[in-house]
C-alpha cells in the first residue's frame, strides 16, 4: 500500500470531508422537497405555508384562502401570507387589513405576542421604524421582557416561542446584537436548548419541532450561531410523508402538522419572517424539472431505514 504523506493525507481527509458534506446537503435538499410535496397535498394547509413556498422559490403556492381574523395575531399573520403571495394586505378582498392591525395595536393590553407579530407583519408591510404604532409596541415589548427568561404572551410565562418571535421583532426594527435587550434575549433563548440539542417551549419540557423551528429562526435573523445541534434534532422529526412532527413520541397524525412543516421549512431555509423569496433546491439532474428523488438520496445517505420512494409533484419555479 502505498504510504500517504502529509500533502496527500490532508487531500485525502478533505475529499472525504466534501464528500461528507455533500451527502448531508443532498439529504437536506431531499427532506426540503418532500415537505414542499407534503403542503402541496390537498387538506394540508395553513397560512403559514405561502412564507415556506416562498422561502424555497416555489411559486405554485395554493391559491389564497380566507383566514379566520380573531384576534391581533391572525391579522399579523394574514398580512405576511398575503405578502408571501405577491397580494396587497392594504387591499384584500376589500379590506384593509394593515389599518386594521394598526387599530388593534392600540391597545396596550394584548398579549406580548400580539405586539412582536404585529411589528413584523406592519414592518413587512413597508412601514417605517419611527412609527408612532411601531414605536409603542416595541415599548411594551422591552417593557415586559423578563431579563432571564425572553418574553410570553403572559409576561409572567415566558417561552421560547414567543421570545423567538419577539427578537426577530426587534431586530426588524433595527436592533442588533449590541442592544442589551437583543443580548439579554439571546441568552434566553439559548436556555431552552435541550442537552440532545433541540429546543423546548419551557425549561421543564422536551424539545419539539416548533420551538427548534422558532429558535433557528431567530437565530438566523440575528446572525448568532446554533449552540448544538439543533437542526439535526429537528430534521430527525420528518415524519415518512414529509411533514413534521411535534415531537418524537407523536405518529405524525395532528392536523397542526401542515403549521410545523411551514415552521421547519423556514427554519431549513436559513430565514426568519417576514419571509423572503428564495432559490429552489436542486433540482434532480437525471431528471430536470423535478426535485430529487428521495429514495435514493436518503438510503445513499443512510438517513431513514426503509424510507418509501416519494412521488414528488412538479412545481413551477420562477
Amino acid at each position: 500500500m502505498k504510504k500517504l504523506n502529509r500533502r496527500g493525507f490532508l487531500a485525502a481527509a478533505g475529499a472525504g470531508l466534501l464528500a461528507s458534506k455533500t451527502a448531508k446537503a443532498q439529504e437536506l435538499r431531499a427532506r426540503i422537497w418532500a415537505a414542499l410535496n407534503y403542503l402541496s397535498l390537498p387538506g394540508n394547509f395553513s397560512p403559514w405555508c405561502f412564507g415556506a413556498f416562498q422561502v424555497n422559490g416555489v411559486s405554485s403556492s395554493p391559491p389564497w384562502l380566507e383566514i379566520p381574523l380573531i384576534e391581533a395575531s391572525n391579522w399579523a399573520r394574514a398580512i405576511l401570507a398575503a405578502l408571501a403571495k405577491g397580494l396587497d394586505p392594504a387591499n384584500l378582498s376589500g379590506r384593509n387589513l394593515v389599518s386594521e392591525l394598526m387599530a388593534l395595536l392600540a391597545s396596550p393590553s394584548l398579549p406580548q405576542n400580539a405586539y412582536a407579530w404585529g411589528i413584523v407583519a406592519l414592518r413587512a408591510a413597508g412601514m417605517p421604524v419611527n412609527h408612532p404604532t411601531l414605536i409603542d409596541c416595541r415599548d411594551r415589548l422591552l417593557g415586559n421582557q423578563d431579563e432571564n427568561l425572553g418574553w410570553g404572551a403572559d409576561p409572567a410565562l415566558p417561552n421560547s416561542n414567543d421570545t423567538a418571535a419577539a427578537l426577530i421583532a426587534l431586530a426588524d426594527l433595527g436592533l442588533t446584537t449590541d442592544a442589551l435587550a437583543i443580548q439579554n434575549g439571546a441568552v434566553a433563548l439559548y436556555s431552552y436548548q435541550t442537552p440532545g440539542g433541540g429546543f423546548a417551549l419551557a425549561p421543564d419540557l422536551e424539545a419539539d419541532a416548533c420551538s427548534d423551528a422558532w429558535a433557528i429562526a431567530a437565530l438566523n435573523r440575528l446572525g448568532l450561531g446554533l449552540n448544538g445541534d439543533a437542526i439535526s434534532h429537528l430534521i430527525s422529526l420528518q415524519a415518512l410523508d414529509g411533514s413534521f412532527n411535534f415531537q418524537a413520541d407523536q405518529d405524525g397524525q395532528s392536523t397542526f402538522r401542515a403549521t410545523t412543516t411551514a415552521y421547519a421549512l423556514v427554519a431549513l431555509a436559513e430565514q426568519a419572517w417576514p419571509t423572503q423569496t428564495g432559490a429552489n433546491p436542486p433540482s434532480d439532474p437525471e431528471s430536470p424539472g423535478l426535485p430529487l428523488r428521495l429514495g435514493a438520496v436518503l438510503a445513499g445517505a443512510g438517513a431513514i431505514s426503509g424510507l418509501a420512494v416519494w412521488r414528488l409533484n412538479r412545481f413551477n419555479r420562477d
